[in-house]
């Protein structure tokens, strides 16, 4: 990017010494014309690579706090130990864990507040689904459409989940849109009870 910028700004300012030139070589009115012009182009050009320079950073930006938002899950959350646990009950069927709120509540609390942070970032518009999704999305869907924990915890309390239920929506909807798998969909918080009622809430 920054070798593109800088052959751009050899090109306006090439295009100016040659408007300025023709400017005080040709008359006045077709020089003054060719300035005009040639002014205008320049100025595009100009508008154009601040756009992609803006652009660069904003992506930068976004990348960054996805990093970070990422390290923190194992990192200030510590949830590694839970997320490994409904990793491996997920991907192998013949798994004897099954998930127990009061025997985890410590991290199961910490990944649901993660999961609420989470959900308030992107329903106030800071972040888009699309650039979490990837280094997200698989965190997310594993816990709440884990089985043992909408039946101990999100379906008892599905009111305290409203972030957490609108976000689900959303990002269902994505991954559908883009026909990227969903992890346990067969347990998707769409089928629990309370979940239309919250979406019908937030649309009133």
């Amino acid at each position: 990017m920054k070798r593109k910028s800088s052959i751009i700004t050899a090109i306006s300012v090439s295009m100016i010494i040659i408007a300025l030139l023709l400017a005080i070589f040709l008359e006045n009115v077709v020089g003054n014309k060719i300035f005009e012009i040639i002014s205008v182009i320049t100025a595009v050009i100009g508008a154009v690579a601040l756009f992609y320079q803006f652009k660069k950073d904003k992506d930068l930006n976004k990348a960054s706090f996805v990093m970070e938002y990422s390290k923190s899950f194992f990192n200030e959350y510590d949830l590694g130990g839970l997320f490994s646990r409904l990793d491996d009950d997920y991907d192998n069927p013949k798994s004897t864990y099954k998930f127990n709120v009061e025997k985890e509540r410590e991290s199961f609390i910490k990944y649901v507040m993660w999961i609420e942070s989470l959900s308030a970032i992107i329903l106030d518009g800071v972040i888009d689904i699309a650039s979490i999704d990837k280094a997200l999305g698989y965190r997310f869907f594993l816990l709440v459409n884990n089985k043992e924990v909408q039946k101990q915890d999100i379906i008892p309390f599905i009111d305290l989940y409203e972030g957490t239920c609108i976000l689900y929506d959303m990002w269902y909807k994505y991954r559908k849109a883009h026909n990227i798998p969903i992890p346990n969909e067969k347990n998707s918080l769409h089928l629990v009870e309370g979940f239309d009622d919250i979406l019908k809430n937030n649309r009133k």
